[in-house]
């Protein structure tokens, strides 16, 4: 073997040794990233359903969605295209529709916005009720629906207005808060 030999041999060697270790470095540091980069919770579903149930595990309520997102844990949960039907009267369910809401995983509060309207039908038309505002507060646990904003109030022939409402749906009735006008003929 001739010493230019001998040395192309060396230098292919260190060429190679060089190689070995600059690609043992990047594993290390695409390693190193991978556990440094925090894990993200959360989820994205389409056609989402949620069941609730009363203390006795009958069920109470079902809420539809197009689309609901939690973007962590602890998130409040987004929600778009809302359908709602609480049903502890099976005979008269209210049914409650918005364009979206939130809803608070701590507090089980749903917070209905865009073209909210509850409703709840009866075989006879005197007794059908008819909420709409654009904002309302939802709590299935207390069966309770509520706003501080303008509401229309329909029962059969009936119109009021009013800002601010509460209505128990377990106990069907409706509590206007304020300013309220319109015509209601008992």
């Amino acid at each position: 073997m001739t010493t230019r030999q001998f040395m192309v041999m060396v230098l292919l060697g260190l060429a190679a040794a060089l190689t070995f270790i600059a690609s043992t470095n990047r594993e290390e540091v695409a390693d190193t990233d991978r556990v440094s980069t925090p894990i993200r919770s959360g989820y994205y579903m389409l056609d989402a359903t949620i069941y609730g149930t009363d203390q006795s595990g009958e069920p109470l309520f079902v809420i539809e969605a197009a689309q609901a997102v939690q973007s962590g844990r602890g998130q409040p949960i987004q929600l778009s295209d809302i359908r709602i039907e609480y049903a502890q009267n099976r005979q008269n369910p209210w049914r409650i529709a918005a364009r979206s809401g939130s809803l608070d995983e701590s507090s089980n509060n749903l917070r209905l916005e865009g073209d909210v309207t509850a409703t709840r039908s009866s075989d006879n038309p005197r007794d059908t009720v008819q909420l709409r505002t654009e904002v309302l507060s939802f709590d299935p646990l207390a069966e309770v629906v509520q706003t501080d904003e303008l509401v229309s109030f329909r029962m059969g022939e009936g119109d009021l207005m009013a800002t601010g409402m509460r209505a128990s749906l377990g106990q069907n009735t409706v509590e206007l808060r304020s300013n309220i006008r319109g015509q209601f003929t008992p």
